[in-house]
This record gives structure tokens, sequence and C-alpha cells, in this order.
């Protein structure tokens, strides 16, 4: 018997799951624009940009803090799958791939989509 030698991309582990499956292969970031994922799939989350800051600066109270959450979405690789994610979801609360809550809630509605906390 023979065996063949198999490429298989690099793995991203995290300490919270030991399944590989789970993740996307090392050099996503560069290619996870370029397809399109299924809106409620999370793996995106791993290259986010907002992934090690507070959370609180996306839900601000007020329009200088909205700025604020949407320049640095302005600078995310995975803004697309996060717009996406939270319209599919519809979750209107907070900054969302760039977008704030009206925004967003204008574009579910173009959509049909039920904001979450009205179902």
């Amino acid at each position: 018997m023979t065996s063949e030698q198999v490429n298989l991309p690099d793995i991203i582990i995290d300490e919270e799951s030991a399944d590989p499956s789970l993740h996307w292969p090392a050099q996503s970031p560069d290619i996870i624009s370029s397809i399109n994922p299924n809106p409620l799939d999370e793996k995106w989350m791993l290259n986010a940009l907002c992934r090690s800051m507070d959370p609180n600066i996306f839900y601000p109270s007020d329009g200088v803090g909205v700025d604020k959450a949407k320049a640095i979405c302005s600078d995310c690789k995975v803004a697309e799958a996060c717009l996406e994610y939270a319209i599919a979801r519809g979750d209107d609360k907070g900054v969302w791939g760039g977008t704030s809550e009206r925004e967003r809630r204008r574009m579910m509605r173009s959509r049909g989509v039920t904001p979450i906390d009205k179902l």
C-alpha cells in the first residue's frame, strides 16, 4: 500500500474549542470577503477587528460613540460578514458591520426582516 501526501490548510484552534472543523484556515482574512458565507455562521468573528476590544464601544449612547465604532469597522476585513450576520439575526442594537442602528433598521425593512426584539 502506498501513501499519498495530502496538503491540508493551517487551522486556527482557540482554547474554547478543540474541534478544528469549526475554524477557518489561517489564510481566511484575505479570502473571507470573496465568499458568501452563511450569514448566521459565526466563523468570521475569529477575524473581527473588534474581537479584542471592549464591546461597549459598539453599543454607544450617542452619535459621537457611533462614529467611533463605525471608524473601527471601516478598517475591518470582515465588516460585510458582520453586517449580514446582524441583519440575518434581526439585530438592530449597536453598531454592526459599520452601520448604525437606524441604518440597519432601514436595511432590514427593505429586506423584510423583523428586528429580533419585535419577534
